[in-house]
């Protein structure tokens, strides 16, 4: 179909018109504010999609596995740090375990500080979890301590403490609460890497 463009629109608006040779006008697409809105609330969707899509639960975090070196003093897992308690039992370990999560929930915090929010604590699992608030009060991570295995005597018990960051698109590591939780508890019941 053929036709002619025009500069201006009857009603003495700018913008262009397609004026077809059968004489009914039919509008070109606009150029204007309307499509840069659109597309920067599509790119804003597609951004948050993607980080809701990728973020981490309380219910994921699991001990991890050793790697079989050490970082600052304790075993290297997956997911954190471990630590090997031997010549103590369940419930000693456990209390340990506890004693030191109830500390850093309670724990005095500074203005610009991070501070943990106990979520999780299951003595027959072995699992202690908490959320790490930052300083406005929203959670950015989690901890948790896992010990096992979950009998009243054993050779050797291995605490795992494990952190992860709730959304991946999260840049900053933040406090380092799991070498902080397993010091304390190293020092109320031992142990080794």
């Amino acid at each position: 179909m053929a036709g002619r463009v025009t500069r201006g629109h009857r009603d003495g608006t700018a913008g262009a018109r397609c004026l077809p040779t059968g004489g009914s006008e039919v509008s070109a697409p606009k150029e204007g504010k309307g499509r840069p809105v659109i597309l920067r609330l599509l790119f804003a969707l597609a951004v948050l999609s993607f980080a809701a899509c990728s973020t981490t639960t309380i219910e994921s975090l699991t001990p991890g596995t050793p790697l079989g070196t050490t970082e600052r003093g304790f075993m290297k897992t997956t997911t954190g740090l471990s630590l090997t308690v031997r010549g103590r039992s369940y419930d000693q370990v456990w209390h340990a375990a506890d004693s030191a999560m109830a500390r850093a929930v309670t724990a005095e915090a500074g203005t610009f500080s991070e501070t943990l929010a106990l979520i999780d604590d299951d003595k027959a699992r072995g699992v202690i979890r908490a959320a790490i608030r930052n300083p406005l009060g929203a959670t950015r991570a989690y901890v948790g301590i896992f010990v096992s295995p979950v009998t009243p005597t054993a050779p050797a018990y291995v605490v795992s403490v494990s952190q992860k960051l709730k959304s991946e698109a999260e840049v900053v590591e933040g406090r380092d609460w799991a070498a902080e939780l397993l010091r304390a508890i190293q020092a109320a019941v031992g142990g080794a890497p």
